[in-house]
């Protein structure tokens, strides 16, 4: 990999594909799924539930990442309707074994098979089950380099970037390690230097 001054990844982070922000109902992640061909979901939540109590920076804090799950997955879980309701506890939603969560392998179900009249937004999907709780993530002071080794070492498609205290910066993709992606972004970096 040629070497590039200044090879950080906060130095050419894709502002694009930073911080997923969750979704407030359902259908915005549907949306989200149905617009972003091959994107990673990360799982962000706040430590604790939201009360009636907090401020406005509590309710807003920055959500920490606690895992990914890929969109295979997701779309399995809705189709199957794997989701419990606000009023009930997350322990009522059904479980799927590893068999059932992989008997489509390798032609897994479309986002465009969900039939989105079917699906209650005011239903909860626990994902935490099916989630990759400890993904390669890297900080964002790594180096490209280094990203570029674990993406070619690894066969990964997506990296996620989080800081020290757990919150997700950004995310990283093998289009991120393209020789002109990396050029442009150090240009954009200099440039507002």
């Amino acid at each position: 990999m040629k070497s590039y001054p200044s090879s950080e990844l906060r130095n050419v982070c894709d502002e694009q594909n930073a911080a997923v922000e969750p979704a407030e109902e359902g259908e915005d992640l549907l949306q989200q799924m149905l617009e972003r061909r091959h994107a990673p979901y990360p799982n962000l939540y706040p430590d604790q539930s939201p009360s009636e109590e907090w401020t406005m920076e509590e309710r807003f804090r920055p959500l920490t990442f606690h895992g990914l799950i890929l969109r295979s997955q997701l779309v399995n879980l809705l189709i199957r309707g794997v989701c419990y309701s606000e009023t009930q506890s997350s322990a009522t939603q059904p479980r799927l074994s590893f068999a059932e969560m992989t008997e489509d392998y390798p032609r897994y179900p479309d986002i465009h098979e969900v039939d989105l009249a079917l699906l209650n937004p005011r239903m909860i999907v626990d994902v935490t089950p099916y989630m990759n709780t400890s993904p390669y993530a890297v900080s964002p002071n790594t180096r490209i380099s280094q990203v570029f080794n674990l993406f070619r070492t690894m066969g990964l498609r997506h990296l996620p970037v989080v800081n020290a205290v757990g919150e997700i910066v950004g995310i990283i993709t093998r289009h991120n390690l393209t020789h002109e992606f990396l050029v442009a972004k150090l240009r954009q970096h200099y440039i507002t230097i």
